[in-house]
Protein backbone atom coordinates (compact mmCIF):
# COMPACT_ATOMS: atom_id res chain seq x y z
CA UNK A 1 0.00 0.00 0.00
CA UNK A 2 1.37 3.38 -0.92
CA UNK A 3 0.27 6.97 -0.45
CA UNK A 4 1.20 7.49 -4.10
CA UNK A 5 -1.70 5.26 -5.22
CA UNK A 6 0.51 2.88 -7.10
CA UNK A 7 3.87 1.25 -7.40
CA UNK A 8 6.73 0.96 -9.85
CA UNK A 9 6.14 -2.06 -12.10
CA UNK A 10 8.98 -4.41 -13.03
CA UNK A 11 9.89 -4.55 -16.76
CA UNK A 12 8.82 -8.19 -17.18
CA UNK A 13 5.36 -7.31 -15.85
CA UNK A 14 5.10 -4.40 -18.29
CA UNK A 15 5.81 -6.81 -21.16
CA UNK A 16 3.11 -9.26 -20.05
CA UNK A 17 0.54 -6.49 -19.50
CA UNK A 18 1.34 -4.91 -22.87
CA UNK A 19 0.74 -8.26 -24.62
CA UNK A 20 -2.46 -8.89 -22.64
CA UNK A 21 -3.96 -5.58 -23.81
CA UNK A 22 -4.20 -7.02 -27.33
CA UNK A 23 -6.85 -9.57 -26.26
CA UNK A 24 -10.35 -9.85 -24.79
CA UNK A 25 -10.97 -11.85 -21.62
CA UNK A 26 -13.96 -13.30 -19.80
CA UNK A 27 -13.61 -11.36 -16.54
CA UNK A 28 -15.27 -13.95 -14.28
CA UNK A 29 -12.95 -16.66 -15.62
CA UNK A 30 -9.93 -14.35 -15.30
CA UNK A 31 -10.87 -13.45 -11.72
CA UNK A 32 -11.37 -17.10 -10.75
CA UNK A 33 -8.09 -18.20 -12.35
CA UNK A 34 -6.13 -15.34 -10.78
CA UNK A 35 -7.62 -16.20 -7.38
CA UNK A 36 -6.60 -19.84 -7.81
CA UNK A 37 -3.04 -18.85 -8.75
CA UNK A 38 -2.73 -16.51 -5.76
CA UNK A 39 -4.20 -19.09 -3.37
CA UNK A 40 -1.80 -21.75 -4.63
CA UNK A 41 1.19 -19.41 -4.35
CA UNK A 42 0.31 -18.33 -0.82
CA UNK A 43 -1.10 -21.59 0.52
CA UNK A 44 -4.48 -19.96 1.16
CA UNK A 45 -7.81 -21.76 0.83
CA UNK A 46 -8.94 -19.21 -1.76
CA UNK A 47 -8.25 -15.66 -2.83
CA UNK A 48 -9.40 -12.88 -5.12
CA UNK A 49 -8.01 -9.88 -6.98
CA UNK A 50 -9.19 -6.39 -6.06
CA UNK A 51 -8.71 -2.97 -7.60
CA UNK A 52 -6.93 -1.58 -4.56
CA UNK A 53 -5.68 -2.31 -1.08
CA UNK A 54 -8.71 -0.63 0.47
CA UNK A 55 -11.06 -2.82 -1.60
CA UNK A 56 -9.18 -5.91 -0.43
CA UNK A 57 -9.38 -4.82 3.20
CA UNK A 58 -13.12 -4.15 2.80
CA UNK A 59 -13.70 -7.67 1.44
CA UNK A 60 -11.69 -9.25 4.25
CA UNK A 61 -13.60 -7.30 6.92
CA UNK A 62 -16.89 -8.35 5.31
CA UNK A 63 -15.71 -11.97 5.35
CA UNK A 64 -14.86 -11.71 9.04
CA UNK A 65 -18.28 -10.19 9.76
CA UNK A 66 -20.28 -12.78 7.81
CA UNK A 67 -18.24 -15.93 8.38
CA UNK A 68 -19.81 -18.98 6.71
CA UNK A 69 -23.32 -17.46 6.68
CA UNK A 70 -24.22 -17.26 2.97
CA UNK A 71 -27.30 -15.08 3.59
CA UNK A 72 -25.23 -12.50 5.47
CA UNK A 73 -22.56 -12.62 2.77
CA UNK A 74 -25.10 -11.99 0.01
CA UNK A 75 -26.70 -9.21 2.04
CA UNK A 76 -23.45 -7.24 2.15
CA UNK A 77 -23.75 -6.57 -1.59
CA UNK A 78 -27.12 -4.93 -0.95
CA UNK A 79 -25.98 -2.60 1.84
CA UNK A 80 -26.91 1.02 1.32
CA UNK A 81 -25.33 4.10 2.81
CA UNK A 82 -27.50 5.97 5.28
CA UNK A 83 -27.40 9.67 5.93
Amino acid sequence: MTSLSGAIVRPEIIEVVTESLKHFYELEELQATAGDVIATATGAESDSVTASTSAGITLRVAACMTGNDVAKSLATSRCQRTA
